[in-house]
């Protein structure tokens, strides 16, 4: 064993195994992906990495497999159902990887690009981790006590192959010798794969692992509820953020692996639980301690996942990122094509080179270029007619062709990235906007996340927004978050309690004797109201409109986001008009115009519904 100092956790002691795969390239980029993404813009501390997080992680899958151990040898007959169980050490040390490299497959600003605005494919998926894992390093040496160097492979040492030869023995021990290590790894850390040819063969696979493996367990520890992954972030993450958390290890002392000695449904696959009891002799302090993890969670949420000006530079991000993609399409590009492109220069990019890599997308292929060059010729000389675009860009300059002006703009935005400069909230829609339960499942609530969640839909919804109301192009960003969950999932912790297992949130809902008296509940419904769509505008535009026209802005940004089911869509588009003509007035008062062409748009419908048109005006 060798060890590694961390902030929290201080010494952590690693196998030789852990540092061979730790000191491997693969991993190594880590210490260029910050842990909060942009949050160091609003919080300047928040700049600690995945490599220190990945490395604490292994340290919190020692401590709750040393605790389970320990309860499993001082276990007595206390149930007729379940029996206690230990993690031997074969199936600790895969543990121990599967923390390590859990998030191996993470890329600058991985969550926002993925989970958030759904321009990429997300990092927990096998496809990544294979992608990550299979790149090799001709330069790359291991020590030789560890692998015999002639078994590198000609191209160099890929994480993958590292792994398979340094595990290969314990994968045997558990008498899993028909799958290689990074299988197993896989199938510990991933989430199946959405194809459904592709997820078939993957349940399968697990099925067959699980025959000798306790894998549910490895991946509940690795990364569930309050497993490795969450233990360490939160504390982590605040400690960084300058508000450390006391780390009150009672919690460990109650984890157990519990199975059931008759089978139910076919069923008698361990369970890792925290053991609160019987009614009697209920844990109070582990449910007081789940909860006080579950509101630290929900505090790094509100104070700091979500702070305005996070959001604010999130939708900078997100119209860059919008803008380039509608570019790689109008030159015949494929969606696809953008987020291959974008991968791979993630794959080898950092937090801080974020804007450099914007700009390589901008700038584009050959073909991107060649086709940017050649419509500037076309307009000048009108050999051909070209799909009307937005004429210049919000900030004064002269287009080379209209193709050459949206470049321009996106490499603007990509500058206001850069240098911080924050847009203003324009419009608000929070959750108790919407009519009916304030839940997730709230039918108006879920048809605005399936609409935006579409990159395409917020893109046309900002460009008309800004070519319906005379604001200048680019003027106007958005956040909408594409989940109303919000990952409140330390919740579904399985207790062991009455001599069952069962998910905290389920066992808190069995009438009105349940075991924090609605606590639990609130709280959970407190993460639901942190989400919010917001329209946020160039601060330079809003400071230039009277309060009234602020005011009839923000009420025509609302209306055209989301239609109310039964609504009329000619009524409410007719009734914004006296709105938009006050903001049409502003823009005619105006020397000059930088605003978005609206010839384009005639006939168009927004992504709610609701036409660009007048429809009284035939």
């Amino acid at each position: 064993m060798q060890e590694l100092f961390l902030p929290i956790h201080g010494h952590i002691e690693l196998h030789r195994e852990e540092l061979a795969v730790i000191d491997h390239p693969s991993f190594q980029r880590l210490r260029r992906v910050r842990q909060l993404g942009l949050a160091h813009m609003v919080f300047p501390g928040a700049t600690h990495t995945r490599f220190e997080h990945c490395v604490g992680a292994v340290h919190v899958a020692k401590t709750i497999v040393d605790h389970v151990n320990k309860n499993f040898k001082n276990a007595k007959n206390d149930s007729i159902q379940w029996k206690m169980c230990g993690i031997d050490n074969p199936a600790a040390r895969f543990i121990r990887l599967g923390a390590l490299l859990h998030d191996v497959g993470h890329l600058p600003f991985g969550h926002t690009l993925e989970d958030e605005l759904n321009h990429l494919r997300s990092h927990d998926g096998p496809e990544r981790l294979n992608r990550v894992s299979t790149i090799p390093y001709p330069n790359h040496d291991v020590d030789r006590t560890l692998v015999d160097l002639s078994l590198k492979p000609d191209g160099g040492w890929t994480l993958k192959a590292l792994i398979n030869e340094l595990y290969k023995s314990t994968a045997k021990e558990l008498g899993l010798g028909k799958h290689d290590a990074f299988t197993i790894l896989s199938h510990i850390v991933c989430k199946p794969p959405k194809k459904e040819s592709e997820k078939a063969v993957w349940i399968s696979t697990s099925a067959s692992i699980a025959e000798n493996f306790p894998l549910r367990v490895c991946q509940d520890i690795v990364g569930n509820t309050i497993c490795a992954d969450f233990l360490d972030y939160l504390h982590r993450d605040w400690y960084h953020l300058g508000k450390p958390l006391y780390f009150d290890e009672r919690l460990y002392q109650y984890m157990e692996v519990r199975q059931r000695l008759s089978p139910v449904d076919g069923d008698a696959a361990p369970r890792f639980v925290i053991n609160v009891r019987a009614t009697e002799k209920i844990r109070h302090d582990a449910l007081t301690d789940i909860l006080e993890l579950l509101n630290a969670r929900y505090k790094l949420a509100e104070t700091v996942l979500f702070h305005r000006t996070k959001l604010a530079l999130t939708g900078l991000l997100d119209r860059s990122l919008l803008e380039i993609g509608d570019l790689y399409e109008k030159v015949g590009l494929r969606f696809e094509k953008l987020a291959e492109s974008a991968e791979s220069l993630l794959l080898e990019a950092s937090d801080d080179g974020l804007p450099l890599l914007l700009k390589d997308l901008a700038n584009g292929t050959e073909k991107l270029d060649r086709t940017i060059i050649q419509a500037a010729i076309a307009e000048e000389t009108r050999e051909i007619q070209m799909e009307v675009a937005p004429q210049a860009s919000f900030e004064e300059g002269t287009p080379s062709g209209k193709l050459g002006s949206q470049k321009d703009l996106a490499l603007r935005l990509i500058e206001r990235l850069r240098d911080r400069e924050v847009y203003t909230l324009a419009c608000k829609l929070r959750m108790a906007d919407f009519p009916g339960a304030h839940l997730p499942g709230n039918p108006r609530l879920q048809k605005v996340l399936d609409i935006y969640r579409v990159p395409k839909n917020r893109l046309a919804y900002l460009r008309m927004m800004e070519a319906r109301c005379g604001l200048p192009w680019g003027s106007l960003v958005m956040n909408c978050p594409p989940d109303a969950t919000m990952n409140a999932k330390v919740a579904k912790v399985n207790l062991f309690i009455e001599d069952e297992v069962s998910p905290f949130d389920k066992y808190e809902e069995q009438g009105e004797a349940n075991l924090t008296r609605g606590a639990l509940t609130a709280q959970i419904k407190r993460f639901y109201e942190l989400w919010a769509a917001i329209i946020y505008i160039d601060r330079r535009v809003w400071d230039a409109l009277s309060e009234g026209e602020r005011k009839n802005l923000r009420s025509v940004l609302k209306t055209f986001f989301f239609l109310e089911p039964g609504a009329d869509p000619s009524v409410v588009r007719a009734q914004m008009e006296p709105s938009l003509d006050i903001l049409r007035k502003r823009r005619a008062s105006r020397s000059g115009t930088t605003s978005v062409d609206e010839e384009q748009y005639r006939g168009l419908f927004f992504p709610s519904g609701l036409s660009f048109d007048n429809p009284t005006i035939k």
